[in-house]
């Protein structure tokens, strides 16, 4: 009788455990879980402009819009007919890693958005704008040039306006 008492008590300790461990276990997947997915959105900037005096034959021509952020370069090419252009360049809003103390932070923005017209891998113009002086926030993480950008490929277009 001693017996099955204690193989009772074993069973009901050993399952204690298992539930205790099966716990934390669950507790351990939730916490890391939460940490790892992205909680920050994604921004968009948007660039609209018209490229002017283009050469002859000035088909195959693109945009390349390069978003410099603190946390590395976003890219978009993106085509012009007839020299008008609008391209969209999704980046990260994540600043740093997830903290559980902080958070998340998602003040990630460009400092500079450079935009490259080309031909053939030659670039044949291009302009750099400041990110705080040249753009506005369109809606939730969505930001537009104030003015449409002009690229003159008559004069030199490369630098800063």
């Amino acid at each position: 009788m001693t017996l099955g008492k204690n193989v009772l008590a074993v069973n009901a300790q050993s399952s204690s455990d298992v539930a205790w461990l099966t716990l934390f276990f669950v507790l351990v997947l939730l916490i890391t879980g939460i940490s790892a997915r992205a909680q920050c959105p994604t921004g968009t900037v948007a660039i609209k402009g018209r490229v002017e005096n283009l050469p002859e034959g000035s088909k195959d021509m693109e945009v390349l819009v390069i978003l410099e952020t603190a946390n590395g370069k976003f890219s978009h090419a993106g085509t012009m007919p007839d020299g008008a252009f609008n391209v969209d360049v999704p980046f990260d809003t994540q600043k740093s890693p997830y903290s559980p103390l902080g958070g998340h932070h998602c003040t990630n923005l460009p400092k500079s958005v450079t935009v490259k017209v080309s031909k053939a891998d030659q670039t044949l113009g291009e302009r750099v704008l400041s990110f705080k002086k040249s753009f506005e926030q369109q809606g939730s993480n969505r930001y537009r040039l104030k003015q449409d950008l002009t690229i003159d490929l008559s004069k030199s277009s490369m630098g800063k306006p």
